[in-house]
């Protein structure tokens, strides 16, 4: 495709053909390219200095500078052979998508605008985003880091990290999430206790077979209202308020090592804490927050009768003079 005549061009699509070169050097005045699904080996756009977006996915590109393209707001190189890219002069960038690339380094440091960033399935392993304060989405599926770290991240709204090799995943400090994937992973240790777990909207965590507790606001609230299709968990995970391991920084309290059995039950379970304590409390709590049952508990094994107490679900808190707690739902039957 010839278009050396086009000084005038402003927008250029030719998206998914079978092109393998494309000259648009005399196309100075060129806001817009999008030429992505293509099998291009090679994009100089270092004479388009007004661009504004350039998606150029999905080719074959081994190299891509944009150094001279300052005006750049949306950049899309994703799917092609790239092992570096300098957008340290791409200070405007907002939407920048690097994914399926076979990146090993990536400096965002100078892009402090940037709002979305997707680095999917690259062989990074650090991405440091402390200065991305204004990211709203992230995508990081596949990536081989080991750890995450999001605390300055306030504005995050969507976080997928799908398959990734995070052992601990700490979002306290991101109080506008309402989406989360995180399914297919190494997690053992997952902190959403950021304040404001009503925002969730969908909220993934499945075949996570190390995650065993989850730390959260009210873990009655999660365990009531984080059901349906957009909220899936492992059948061995359940919701606390204090983790142990995945405690924020001013929380030392540790989980509770029990188990309730038979559950569900006709109001009549047995209580098996992990050893004899001194000082050990249980509640138990309908689904509106009103406790129906308080006692303490004397020993290692403990019956609890529920007499009358109405068919549904019910929260059982733990306590011990030790700090440890939990919170298991019951169904009565």
């Amino acid at each position: 495709m010839d278009v050396s005549a086009n000084t005038a061009l402003t927008v250029l699509h030719c998206y998914t053909n079978t092109l393998t070169s494309l000259n648009v050097s005399a196309n100075t005045n060129l806001t817009v390219l999008w030429c992505f699904s293509n099998t291009l080996t090679a994009l100089n756009v270092s004479a388009n200095t007004a661009l504004i977006s350039l998606r150029c996915g999905n080719n074959n590109l081994s190299a891509l500078d944009v150094s001279a393209n300052t005006a750049l707001t949306e950049l899309l190189c994703n799917e092609n052979n790239l092992t570096a890219i300098d957008v340290s002069k791409n200070i405007a960038l907002t939407n920048f998508d690097c994914g399926s690339n076979n990146l090993t380094v990536l400096d965002v440091s100078a892009n402090t605008a940037l709002t979305y960033l997707k680095c999917s399935y690259t062989v990074l392993t650090v991405l440091d985003l402390s200065g991305n304060i204004a990211l709203q989405y992230l995508t990081c599926d596949g990536c081989i880091m080991t750890t995450l770290n999001l605390s300055s991240n306030a504005a995050l709204i969507n976080l997928h990290c799908f398959s990734s090799k995070f052992t601990t995943l700490d979002l306290s400090a991101n109080t506008n999430l309402t989406h989360l994937d995180c399914r297919n992973s190494k997690l053992s240790s997952l902190n959403l206790k950021n304040g404001n777990n009503t925002k969730f909207i969908s909220l993934h965590a499945t075949s996570n077979p190390n995650l065993t507790c989850i730390q959260v606001d009210d873990a009655a609230y999660s365990t009531t209202n984080w059901t349906g299709a957009n909220f899936k968990f492992d059948a061995t995970a359940s919701f606390s308020e204090n983790c142990g391991g995945t405690t924020s920084i001013n929380e030392n309290k540790t989980v509770l090592a029990s188990s309730i059995y038979p559950n569900p039950s006709n109001g009549t379970f047995t209580i098996s804490l992990d050893k004899n304590y001194s000082q050990a409390s249980m509640q138990v709590v309908d689904v509106l927050g009103k406790v129906v049952l308080s006692t303490t508990l004397n020993h290692q094994i403990n019956t609890i009768e529920m007499n009358n107490a109405p068919k549904g679900v019910y929260f059982v808190k733990l306590l011990t003079s030790e700090g440890a707690q939990s919170i298991t739902k019951v169904v009565v039957e």
